[in-house]
């Protein structure tokens, strides 16, 4: 082979072998950059399943499934914000607040970090900072109810409380169908004394929601709190029919009471009965029965409840006046003396068994001895200004 043949192929081999070369190193590429766009479709798919391991508390799974997805890629903003919940649900505030401000400086965007940054400054009272949390928080989602009360809440801590008001009811009136909202707004207002404006929002929040329970029981001791009886007693009845079974009675009691103090004693005298079926063996259902039906005027009922109460519980001095309080609406005037003067030494019924003594001898025309009951009343209870005005009236 002379030279210059030798030349020819040998230059034809090095083509074909820088060829072969060229098109091996693209191959290579590919092959990684597949590898890379698995790896990064493997990661998306496995972080929602870690979120879903935290949300059914199996931490240490969705921490290791955080943990390969960093390692592949350390600068995944939702791998973080998840890393910094698992932190916080552990304990571990300092790395789980470092987690969280690492995501939040790979995507700003992400409220849920801004939201739990607000939530961990609050913790330690660092309000300021908090606020400030929160409120980027509440400018990326502002319809996200949980956002906007925490921002409220910090607010009222720092004592401000016009500002805090004025948020919530801005958010109230951008959100109205929030049923969240308005019941922690409810809650916030009871806390600052507003019970007229924590009733209406209650009301609200029921009327869009139907027979909620936590909802119709929170408006009923709004309603109790505030004195309004019967509005009580109503919103206690809807409890008895939607409260967890065994529950019943503590409603039943409480509708009851409402009822009493609206005046309204035949219902109370109805809800006792019911609780009577339930308690027989309870003294202080059938005494309080005798008073509902003391309230009704049904003397010859409370009468025979008080005997009731009496033989449950022998010698109970409130059951004795409630006696003596039914033997004086019968009109049996002498049989009530007796019946108060068993109690004229029981510390918490002195005073009013006087008072009921002397109203007997008024009745009976004996005034000397009424105006000496009457006398005792006072000196018994000079601060109870009710028993001190009717021994003077009487006087």
């Amino acid at each position: 082979m002379n030279r210059k043949m030798f030349r020819k192929i040998t230059v034809v081999i090095l083509f074909v072998t820088l060829a072969v070369c060229a098109g091996c190193e693209p191959h290579s590429e590919r092959k990684k950059a597949v590898h890379l766009r698995w790896k990064q479709s493997s990661t998306q798919v496995k972080l929602p399943l870690a979120r879903q391991h935290f949300d059914n508390g199996r931490f240490k799974e969705a921490e290791k499934i955080v943990s390969d997805s960093l390692n592949f890629d350390p600068n995944i903003p939702e791998a973080h914000l998840l890393l910094g919940e698992i932190m916080l649900e552990n304990g571990d505030v300092q790395r789980g607040v470092f987690a969280l401000e690492t995501a939040v400086r790979l995507d700003e965007r992400l409220h849920r970090g801004w939201y739990l940054l607000g939530v961990s400054a609050s913790n330690d009272g660092l309000l300021t900072e908090a606020a400030e949390y929160h409120a980027l928080a509440s400018k990326q989602m502002p319809r996200n109810a949980e956002y906007v009360f925490a921002l409220v809440r910090v607010y009222v801590e720092q004592g401000q409380i016009d500002k805090a008001i004025g948020i919530l009811e801005h958010k109230l009136s951008q959100i109205p169908q929030d049923v969240s909202l308005k019941v922690a707004a409810a809650g916030l207002m009871i806390e600052l004394g507003n019970r007229d404006r924590a009733i209406e929002l209650y009301r609200q929040a029921l009327l869009i929601s139907g027979d909620d329970p936590k909802i119709i029981e929170s408006l009923a001791y709004s309603y109790f709190l505030s004195e309004r009886w019967s509005e009580a007693a109503r919103m206690f009845e809807r409890m008895v029919k939607v409260c967890p079974e065994g529950r019943q009675g503590l409603y039943m009691r409480l509708m009851a009471t409402c009822n009493m103090n609206a005046g309204q004693y035949h219902e109370a005298a109805s809800c006792y009965n019911k609780l009577s079926v339930q308690e027989r063996g309870n003294a202080e259902i059938w005494l309080k029965m005798g008073h509902a039906a003391l309230g009704a005027g049904l003397a010859e009922r409370a009468f025979s409840y008080s005997q009731k109460a009496l033989s449950l519980k022998p010698g109970w001095a409130d059951a004795i006046v409630l006696q003596g309080c039914a033997l004086y609406l019968k009109g049996d005037y002498k049989t009530a003396i007796k019946t108060f003067s068993r109690v004229k030494s029981d510390k918490a019924n002195s005073d009013l068994a006087y008072v009921m003594i002397g109203r007997c001898y008024e009745k009976l025309g004996y005034s000397s001895k009424a105006k000496r009951a009457y006398k005792n009343a006072k000196e018994i209870n000079p601060s109870n200004k009710l028993l001190a005005s009717m021994a003077e009236e009487k006087d």
